[in-house]
């Protein structure tokens, strides 16, 4: 099949401790112009969660648009997307600034 799409999971993480960042360990070196898809799930204790932002590092400095973003009680879960400018690895940081009480990414 041509031109098929081949998932690869480069990193995954989690944080247990109430925090409004988080930054991701760095992924494996990507080739430039790849598409690279990013989720990350904030549970707050109180509030409405904000949507989360997206940027990244070296390989991963592109520009991270949020594709979508659900809301169910405390719990935001967010899809960010970008195409990768360089041949680098990169980490991800992911920020729910001001994200209400108990901010857990």
């Amino acid at each position: 099949m041509a031109n098929a799409i081949t998932p690869n999971l480069l990193v995954q993480g989690n944080s247990g401790t109430d925090a409004t960042s988080y930054t991701t360990a760095a992924t494996p070196t990507l080739v430039s112009g790849t598409v690279v898809t990013a989720w990350v799930a904030t549970l707050i204790s109180a509030g409405t969660p904000n949507t989360p932002t997206c940027t990244g590092t070296n390989g991963l400095n592109g520009t991270w648009t949020a594709i979508t973003n659900v809301v169910q009680d405390q719990i935001n879960i967010t899809m960010f997307r970008s195409t990768t400018p360089s041949t680098t690895a990169g980490t991800l940081t992911f920020d729910a600034a001001g994200g209400g009480a108990g901010t857990d990414l």
